[in-house]
């Protein structure tokens, strides 16, 4: 974040060994305390669980995994986990990778709180355990301050008396109502930071890789931000949306354009752009890699919104940033010329003094350059310059430095 609390700069959390150590010690804990909690408090204990996902949410994953020639084998969780891992070794497309590892997440079933009065199975699904409970984090969860009272309770008979099962039963449910809405607000204030990022970067161009495709849009997942959003074709008056790259051509004429969508199978589609004298047409697939413009949109009813648009039909082609042209010298060539001192009144200052005696340019030129090697200054001194321009004016002065004190 800048001095204004907006982003800058956002980067994928490191995935350090550290963190899985600690991890698997807390489940550790967590596992044990909420296997003692269901075997003495059958009535009125509280355990975390999750069940099997549903078959047909992961018809989406294993299609879009056969596509990357992968079998994904989701009969059980031991299984499901072995599948992936062979996925993020296997070498295949990092972006499908991430797509797919993503779908995983998005098919599993919601892990909720019960009391152990309402259920006798206590399995976890993704972590592959009988029973789970929250035990170890009591400074940031009221589950885990549940346990903790009936851990410490000097009996079995003096916790059962702590909480009835109907109590507990609705402390449950209020507990699911507010980690459900916790989760939204994570994920609202996650979206808002990205938005805060791309209003100062709009139309930038990302690679982004296709989840969905019908005759109006295709859905995209951009693993850099972790954001998905669809590519619509049409606008909501029927009006097609052409690629971004042909607004930018003075030959491209939408009036006398058309686009044509045409769904091929369910999972691709047929684009094709016709104008008078070309006609361009591509098929996408899921699971391709399309180029995209991320715009962000402000209206009067709603928060700023995402706007995607397509950049061109290029598909299955990884993007390569564009060489930079080289900029040409800030300092003319002519200037650099050795050249006597002509007869100028010296300036009052301490950069004059410094490069006075070592520039052989001329002093008028000297001058010149003093004055913007001020201003430069003058900027890097501003404290909410972007990360951009602080580099641009950092290599002017550096620039302008190294001619002012060449002999």
């Amino acid at each position: 974040l800048d001095s204004q609390k907006r982003p800058v700069k956002i980067t994928p959390e490191d995935d350090i060994e550290m963190h899985h150590t600690i991890a698997e010690w807390m489940i550790a804990a967590n596992e044990y305390v909420g296997r003692y909690i269901a075997t003495n408090y059958s009535q009125n204990g509280i355990v975390r669980l999750l069940s099997p996902p549903r078959a047909e949410k992961f018809k989406k994953l294993m299609d879009g995994a056969a596509l990357q020639h992968v079998n994904i084998d989701a009969s059980s969780n031991k299984a499901l986990a072995a599948s992936l891992e062979a996925l993020r070794n296997s070498g295949n497309d990092h972006l499908a990778i991430s797509l797919i590892r993503s779908l995983a997440v998005l098919a599993m079933e919601e892990a909720t709180y019960v009391c152990t009065s309402k259920t006798t199975d206590y399995s976890h699904y993704a972590l592959g355990l009988d029973v789970y409970s929250h035990f170890t984090s009591p400074i940031r969860r009221y589950a885990d301050i549940l346990a903790h009272r009936l851990l410490l309770s000097p009996s079995i008979e003096e916790g059962e008396k702590l909480y009835s099962s109907t109590i507990m039963e609705q402390i449950c449910d209020r507990l699911n109502h507010i980690n459900r809405q916790a989760r939204f607000a994570q994920s609202e204030s996650a979206i808002w930071f990205r938005v805060l990022y791309f209003q100062q970067r709009q139309g930038q161009l990302e690679e982004a890789i296709v989840s969905e495709v019908t005759e109006r849009f295709m859905k995209v997942f951009i693993p850099a931000y972790r954001l998905t959003e669809r590519v619509y074709f049409f606008d909501k008056d029927d009006h097609p949306i052409y690629p971004y790259r042909y607004s930018l051509l003075e030959s491209f004429d939408e009036s006398v354009s058309s686009l044509n969508v045409r769904l091929i199978t369910n999972e691709s589609i047929k684009v094709e752009i016709h104008q008078p004298k070309n006609k361009r047409q591509v098929t996408v697939h899921s699971f391709d890699r399309v180029l995209v413009r991320v715009f962000v949109t402000d209206t009067t009813t709603h928060l700023p919104q995402f706007k995607l648009i397509w950049d061109d039909c290029l598909v299955n082609q990884p993007y390569k940033q564009p060489k930079l042209k080289k900029r040409p010298p800030i300092i003319s060539q002519r200037l650099l010329k050795k050249e006597k001192p002509r007869s100028t009144p010296p300036i009052e200052s301490d950069l004059c003094n410094h490069f006075a005696p070592q520039v052989p340019v001329a002093v008028h030129a000297r001058q010149r350059y003093l004055k913007k090697l001020e201003k430069v200054l003058d900027h890097l001194s501003n404290d909410t310059l972007p990360e951009i321009d602080r580099a641009r004016y950092e290599q002017r002065y550096n620039l302008l430095c190294l001619k002012l004190s060449k002999e």
